[in-house]
């Protein structure tokens, strides 16, 4: 199973979204369920709808942490990390 930081993306599931695949599932922490992930593939942000909202920081530390340490740098400059461009890095683990 792949993890970043501890998360760790199980129950993935795809579908045909109006602009992409769908993907959804279940977030975890360190072994327990922690949110329900969803990219519906309409061309908007991810939802990631949290159990315990406790957790909502501790994935906004390991984002900062993970694209300090893997900056996305274009022809534009430098992205900072956010919860999708997360998600992907974690859904192309799978």
């Amino acid at each position: 199973m792949a993890s970043i930081y501890g998360f760790t993306l199980k129950k993935r599931k795809t579908f045909h979204g109006l602009d992409w695949q769908g993907n959804q599932g279940d977030l975890y922490y360190n072994g327990k369920k922690v949110a329900w992930y969803n990219d519906s593939g309409n061309g908007g942000s991810c939802d990631i709808v949290y159990y315990d909202n406790s957790y909502a920081p501790i994935l906004a530390e390991t984002i900062k942490r993970y694209f300090k340490e893997r900056p996305i740098i274009t022809e534009y400059g430098e992205l900072d990390g956010d919860e999708d461009l997360f998600m992907a890095e974690l859904l192309q683990l799978h």
